[in-house]
């Protein structure tokens, strides 16, 4: 992939520069990122879909994470970052399918990598039945997708849950999506504030419609 060039803010997201996204990880400069959470119903019941984490990644690889998101390139505005979804996903959305709910600020130190990034959150809740057709996967980025009960995540976050769940889902492979079970507990997910994923179950369940 080749290096992508970023807008950098300071720490009261003020612009300052612009940096490639290989040195404002290095150097740990504050960017902003877009996020789209899917919500929707599958088997009757309220879900989020979570994205797999291709294991190519070079961040997180086979972990779940947000449904779509991705980086906002220089010049980009949040809602720009809609691309995201088609290019990971397939879904064409316009942006006024999506709600914006906010900006989060999350950080992920570790050996080689500081991240900081200031996060536009935005959520879709997808009218139509969430089937795999629904979805082209890009495999460079996504390896699968799984729509995982509010319930199951509203347990694994409020309690720190390290018991498995088994989980259906889809993943990608030369014939198409095709469906698989994965085991999650709360290591089974991007490590961000266990409040962040929490907050957006609760959120959902505010504000999703009945089926």
């Amino acid at each position: 992939m080749a290096n992508e060039f970023l807008d950098i803010y300071d720490d009261q997201e003020r612009w300052i520069g612009v940096q490639s996204r290989d040195r404002a990880h290095s150097l740990g400069l504050w960017h902003k990122t877009f996020h789209c959470w899917i919500g929707g119903y599958w088997q009757g019941e309220p879900v989020l879909v979570l994205q797999q984490r291709s294991r190519n990644k070079d961040m997180h690889p086979g972990l779940l994470d947000v449904s779509s998101a991705g980086h906002l390139l220089h010049g980009e505005t949040p809602e720009d970052g809609i691309r995201e979804v088609r290019e990971e996903l397939g879904l064409a959305l316009n942006v006024s399918d999506m709600i914006f709910v906010g900006v989060s600020r999350q950080s992920f130190v570790a050996p080689n990598i500081i991240d900081h990034e200031y996060c536009y959150e935005y959520a879709f809740w997808m009218m139509q039945p969430i089937l795999p057709d629904v979805f082209t996967l890009d495999t460079t980025e996504v390896a699968g997708i799984f729509p995982i009960s509010l319930h199951i995540l509203y347990d694994l976050f409020s309690h720190q849950d390290e018991t498995l769940h088994n989980v259906q889902g889809w993943k990608q492979t030369p014939e198409g999506l095709c469906a698989t079970t994965l085991p999650v507990n709360v290591h089974s997910f991007v490590p961000r504030d266990p409040t962040y994923y929490l907050d957006w179950v609760m959120w959902f369940k505010q504000h999703m419609p009945e089926s």
